[in-house]
This record gives structure tokens, C-alpha cells and sequence, in this order.
């Protein structure tokens, strides 16, 4: 059951990454911060570090659409 999860969260990155290569970049910087904070903080703040980290870094990187 722990394979499905990973492979249900790549299924849904692959089709956003393949549509818009930013994405591509905030989900790798996304994941070295995990990798990088993880022994120090354990591995699930890792994943919340990583995840809030990404998504700062989207706001920056996105642009808006145009109303």
C-alpha cells in the first residue's frame, strides 16, 4: 500500500510537470529541501518543510493569469 501512494502522487505530477516545466523546478526544489532537513528534523517535518518551502517558492515562480 506504501508503493500506491508514491505511485498515485507521480501520476499526478507527471501530466503538470510535462504542461508547464516550472512546476518541474518547484517540485525538485520541493524535494532537496526534504532530502536536505530530514535527518535533521525527522522525516514527516521534512515533508512538511518541503511542501511549504515549494510552495513559497511557486508563488514567486508562477506568474498570475490575467484577468
Amino acid at each position: 500500500m506504501g508503493v500506491a501512494l508514491y505511485a498515485m502522487f507521480i501520476g499526478l505530477l507527471i501530466p503538470s510537470v510535462r504542461k508547464y516545466k516550472c512546476i518541474a523546478m518547484i517540485s525538485i526544489a520541493a524535494m532537496l529541501v526534504n532530502y536536505l532537513v530530514s535527518p535533521y528534523i525527522g522525516q514527516g517535518w521534512g515533508i512538511v518543510a518541503g511542501t511549504i518551502i515549494g510552495a513559497c517558492i511557486g508563488i514567486f515562480v508562477l506568474e498570475e493569469e490575467k484577468v
